[in-house]
């Protein structure tokens, strides 16, 4: 059999021939859809198929049958990487050392900060927290 592919239509036909409708079920068995865009645009996809016989020189096609596909929009997570004086491979931990009384300690040098987000160009906000702090009243974010 033949087939006429493009980007939204699969014509599969055979010229002359016809073929058992066992074919032509398997054919529609391996028909698939595929999405690789970043940003799905629209909540959903309608797929009509539909089927003909011509051993009379004359098409009769059947009636279209019709496929809902239901697409998800997925966020993905931006993606922050702080390049400090050690990075613990395969974690995002990074260690700095401080010194009693030494002041503030910055904790990501300029050109140490990568961020990265798939699907958006804005970020909306960004947290900073000292997860185990041992004198609260003492130590302080900036």
């Amino acid at each position: 059999h033949n087939s006429i592919r493009s980007e939204y239509t699969l014509i599969v036909y055979n010229r002359g021939l016809l073929l058992p409708i066992s074919e032509f079920q398997n054919i529609l068995k391996s028909a698939t859809y595929s999405n690789s865009a970043d940003e799905m645009t629209g909540t959903n996809r309608t797929v009509s198929i539909s089927i003909s016989e011509n051993s009379t020189g004359i098409a009769y096609p059947s009636l279209e049958a019709t496929v809902f596909i239901e697409l998800f929009h997925t966020n993905d997570a931006p993606v922050l990487i702080l390049n400090t004086f050690f990075q613990n491979i395969g974690d995002i931990s990074n260690f700095l050392e401080y010194t009693e009384g030494q002041g503030t300690l910055q904790l990501a040098a300029a050109g140490t900060i990568s961020l990265y987000d798939r699907d958006h160009d804005y970020l909306q906000r960004v947290t900073v927290v000292i997860t185990n702090p041992k004198e609260p009243m003492d130590e302080i974010l900036l």
